[in-house]
């Protein structure tokens, strides 16, 4: 099922599509994610990753299409139109922010 507009920002699609998305909360290897996320169907979130306190991974988001008609926020058989329509178009250029969730976190 489609959503009526686009989530802005990671966050916000993992809260819009909270039900599909696995939350993985026991403590698991780093070296294991890759393997345990191939198992997953729909997206998958690991909050507790050892040797990593307070980050957290996500994968699998679009592995399937009805997850891309979700992310694009576009019924089944919209999607194939909606991406060639996007593919035809030019790259928007980038945008330099001073704020914003991907600086929220500093490595010094």
């Amino acid at each position: 099922m489609a959503k009526n507009s686009l989530d802005q920002d990671l966050r916000g699609y993992l809260e819009t599509n909270a039900d599909i998305l696995t939350i993985i909360k026991k403590p698991v290897q780093l070296d294991d994610i890759g393997a345990l996320s191939a198992q997953s169907e729909g997206p998958i979130l690991f909050e507790n990753i050892i040797g990593y306190p307070g980050y957290r991974l996500c994968d699998m988001l679009v592995k399937r299409r009805w997850s891309q008609c979700r992310a694009l926020g576009v019924e089944e058989h919209e999607f194939l139109p909606m991406l060639a329509q996007r593919l035809r178009k030019s790259p928007r250029p980038l945008v330099d922010v001073k704020s914003g969730p991907v600086k929220e976190v500093v490595l010094t």
